[in-house]
């Protein structure tokens, strides 16, 4: 563990470095990482540019280490999202002590808990105003936005059906594994039919399975709104590689999205996608990062049945202490909801290009003196993802779809 956070640190600082927001770190800590990491098993990790990333936010962040064609199209980010109102509101109903943390979350322990609400397409023909003021939660209102800031950059949203929304709260250093926005209940549900359950079967680095597909759904469009970015602002790393096309990292790029309260990022929702490990500020007087998710279902979702706690429980079935804090926000006859809030900040979303590197170094006999940092045969396992014992990136999507896929364990999410 020592080793894997040595690793980590040396990155972060080379990376920080390389950006000129650390004069004290050596040239050489990305090498010392590699070893650490050819040491550890690891073979591919991710740039130091996604792992040291811009803290300050006011330094000019460097250009790609090459050059970089490929516009972040996948990824769009807006500012000032949601009117101040709702905004408001939601800040109100997950700050730190909300009886949504005490209530729902912390009762979720370790499984992904998450809440799905209908969308009735019948009403998209009135105006957004009304389609407010009819609303049952503040939920559906936040959706009700996110829909119409997102449908022109991303047409596959008109066709969705219902909306999943789900928050998190992580500390500081706190960060996110990477990992796909799926449907959990269905995943979960095959997996634990041994009929039905796919072994997946890598070939090259590649999935090679007929019927890996009838595993897997994933929404059409999924939304992050930040409430708080918390002491570290840890971006959210955003990878050029999809669930459906298992094709791991042949474009090798990806996007890190900076977050700042009232900032939607919404991105396609088949996407692997994650939260960088933070670093922390010394003087930094804010507390945890606070986020609130949404994922746009074009198709049937599998619901939990039967229980107040899982993946896509029904809201409206959802009566419980906490629910009452997300009561629908009355709209004023001065609301006003017009496209001068759109405005997308130029300095959210940095391209990450090439996103995942080879650990491969030159190692003497002295410099492995002292010995692997692990037996021969141990598998050790640490949450993230960002480092990877093979040279391909659809490790992760074998471990989702298949090592990982036992009876009673989310996979994805948690």
């Amino acid at each position: 563990m020592g080793a894997y956070q040595l690793a980590m640190l040396l990155l972060q600082r080379d990376g920080r470095r390389a950006r000129g927001e650390d004069e004290s770190a050596s040239s050489t800590e990305e090498t010392e990482a590699d070893l650490v990491l050819t040491r550890l098993g690891y073979r591919l990790r991710l740039s130091k540019f996604a792992l040291g990333y811009n803290i300050n936010r006011t330094v000019k962040r460097v250009d790609p280490s090459r050059d970089s064609r490929r516009p972040p199209s996948a990824v769009h980010a807006v500012d000032g999202a949601m009117p101040s109102k709702l905004f408001q509101s939601l800040q109100h109903a997950l700050r730190p002590h909300s009886r949504y943390w005490s209530h729902f979350y912390s009762k979720a322990g370790n499984q992904f808990a998450s809440h799905n609400i209908t969308l009735d397409a019948g009403d998209r023909a009135g105006s957004v105003e009304l389609r407010l003021n009819n609303s049952k939660s503040l939920f559906e209102q936040i959706a009700i936005i996110a829909f119409q800031k997102m449908k022109s950059r991303f047409p596959q949203i008109k066709h969705a059906t219902s909306v999943e929304v789900w928050a998190h709260k992580r500390p500081a250093d706190g960060q996110h594994q990477l990992h796909y926005d799926m449907d959990e209940v269905l995943l979960r549900t095959l997996g634990d039919d041994d009929n039905k359950r796919r072994k997946v079967q890598s070939q090259c680095g590649h999935v090679k399975s007929s019927n890996t597909d009838s595993r897997i759904s994933c929404p059409s469009v999924s939304c992050i709104i930040t409430i708080s970015p918390g002491a570290s602002a840890a971006p959210t790393l955003i990878c050029d590689q999809s669930i459906t096309k298992h094709s791991g990292y042949e474009t090798n790029c990806g996007w890190l999205c900076y977050p700042e309260p009232n900032r939607l990022v919404a991105f396609e929702g088949s996407l692997l996608h994650g939260v960088v490990p933070g670093i922390p500020l010394a003087n930094s007087t804010e507390g945890d990062r606070v986020t609130l998710m949404l994922g746009f279902w074009n198709k049937t979702v599998q619901l939990t049945q039967d229980s107040s706690i899982g993946p896509n429980v029904p809201f409206v079935d959802a009566k419980n202490e906490w629910t009452s804090e997300f009561n629908a926000v009355p709209m004023d006859e001065g609301f006003s909801f017009g496209k001068e809030s759109e405005a997308s900040s130029a300095d959210s979303i940095e391209t990450i290009d090439p996103l995942w590197t080879e650990t491969e170094c030159s190692i003497d006999e002295e410099s492995f003196a002292f010995g692997e940092y692990r037996r021969s045969g141990e598998t050790q396992r640490f949450s993230g993802r960002f480092f990877l014992e093979t040279k391909q990136t659809t490790q992760i999507d074998e471990e989702i779809l298949h090592l990982e896929n036992r009876p009673g364990k989310i996979a994805s999410r948690s």
